[in-house]
Protein backbone atom coordinates (compact mmCIF):
# COMPACT_ATOMS: atom_id res chain seq x y z
CA UNK A 1 0.00 0.00 0.00
CA UNK A 2 0.96 3.50 -0.73
CA UNK A 3 0.62 5.92 1.76
CA UNK A 4 1.78 9.01 -0.05
CA UNK A 5 2.88 10.78 -3.32
CA UNK A 6 6.19 10.84 -1.64
CA UNK A 7 6.01 7.14 -1.18
CA UNK A 8 4.85 6.30 -4.59
CA UNK A 9 7.75 8.21 -5.52
CA UNK A 10 10.24 6.48 -3.35
CA UNK A 11 8.87 3.27 -4.91
CA UNK A 12 8.80 3.98 -8.59
CA UNK A 13 12.49 4.94 -8.72
CA UNK A 14 13.17 1.64 -6.71
CA UNK A 15 11.66 -0.49 -8.95
CA UNK A 16 13.59 1.08 -11.73
CA UNK A 17 16.47 1.01 -10.13
CA UNK A 18 16.42 -2.63 -9.53
CA UNK A 19 15.59 -3.00 -12.99
CA UNK A 20 18.56 -1.43 -14.23
CA UNK A 21 20.91 -3.08 -12.13
CA UNK A 22 19.25 -6.41 -13.20
CA UNK A 23 19.95 -5.20 -16.96
CA UNK A 24 23.36 -4.25 -15.72
CA UNK A 25 24.19 -7.73 -14.36
CA UNK A 26 22.65 -9.47 -17.67
CA UNK A 27 25.26 -7.32 -19.56
CA UNK A 28 28.12 -8.50 -17.45
CA UNK A 29 28.48 -4.57 -16.41
CA UNK A 30 30.22 -3.36 -13.45
CA UNK A 31 27.91 -2.41 -10.78
CA UNK A 32 29.30 0.41 -9.36
CA UNK A 33 28.35 2.69 -8.48
CA UNK A 34 24.84 1.51 -9.86
CA UNK A 35 23.51 -0.40 -12.36
CA UNK A 36 21.97 2.50 -13.96
CA UNK A 37 25.67 4.55 -14.41
CA UNK A 38 26.81 1.38 -15.89
CA UNK A 39 24.26 1.32 -18.36
CA UNK A 40 24.16 4.72 -18.96
CA UNK A 41 28.11 4.48 -20.01
CA UNK A 42 27.57 1.64 -21.97
CA UNK A 43 24.85 2.99 -24.03
CA UNK A 44 27.00 6.04 -25.17
CA UNK A 45 28.79 3.86 -27.01
CA UNK A 46 25.90 1.84 -28.74
CA UNK A 47 23.14 2.70 -31.49
CA UNK A 48 19.78 4.02 -30.55
CA UNK A 49 18.03 2.49 -33.40
CA UNK A 50 19.54 -1.21 -33.11
CA UNK A 51 16.44 -2.34 -30.95
CA UNK A 52 13.46 -1.60 -31.26
CA UNK A 53 11.72 -1.90 -27.69
CA UNK A 54 8.30 -0.97 -26.97
CA UNK A 55 7.80 2.84 -25.50
CA UNK A 56 5.66 2.22 -22.61
CA UNK A 57 2.70 4.21 -21.50
CA UNK A 58 1.77 5.51 -25.23
CA UNK A 59 -2.05 4.95 -24.38
CA UNK A 60 -2.07 5.80 -21.18
CA UNK A 61 -2.76 8.68 -19.00
CA UNK A 62 -0.87 7.39 -15.71
CA UNK A 63 2.40 5.87 -14.89
CA UNK A 64 0.90 2.69 -14.08
CA UNK A 65 2.96 0.08 -15.53
CA UNK A 66 5.76 -2.83 -14.20
CA UNK A 67 9.24 -3.02 -15.04
CA UNK A 68 9.33 -6.60 -16.00
CA UNK A 69 8.17 -5.96 -19.34
CA UNK A 70 11.04 -4.01 -20.10
CA UNK A 71 13.67 -6.27 -18.15
CA UNK A 72 12.52 -9.14 -20.41
CA UNK A 73 12.27 -7.51 -23.71
CA UNK A 74 16.06 -6.96 -22.68
CA UNK A 75 16.63 -10.32 -21.80
CA UNK A 76 15.67 -11.94 -24.64
CA UNK A 77 17.97 -9.14 -27.11
CA UNK A 78 20.44 -9.89 -24.87
CA UNK A 79 20.41 -13.84 -25.05
CA UNK A 80 19.58 -13.34 -28.97
CA UNK A 81 23.06 -11.35 -29.51
CA UNK A 82 25.19 -12.83 -26.71
CA UNK A 83 23.93 -16.10 -25.38
CA UNK A 84 24.96 -17.68 -22.66
CA UNK A 85 26.65 -16.44 -19.19
CA UNK A 86 26.87 -12.52 -18.71
CA UNK A 87 30.28 -11.67 -19.30
CA UNK A 88 32.36 -8.80 -20.52
CA UNK A 89 32.03 -10.58 -23.99
CA UNK A 90 28.17 -9.45 -23.89
CA UNK A 91 29.11 -6.18 -24.92
CA UNK A 92 28.73 -7.09 -28.61
CA UNK A 93 25.38 -6.31 -28.15
CA UNK A 94 26.19 -2.27 -27.81
CA UNK A 95 28.21 -2.00 -31.11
Amino acid sequence: MLASITGSIRLAAMCAGEAFDKIARLLGLDLRPNGGAALETFAKRGDPHRYPFTVPLRRNNDCNFSYAGLKNSVRLAIQAEAPGEATAANEQVCS
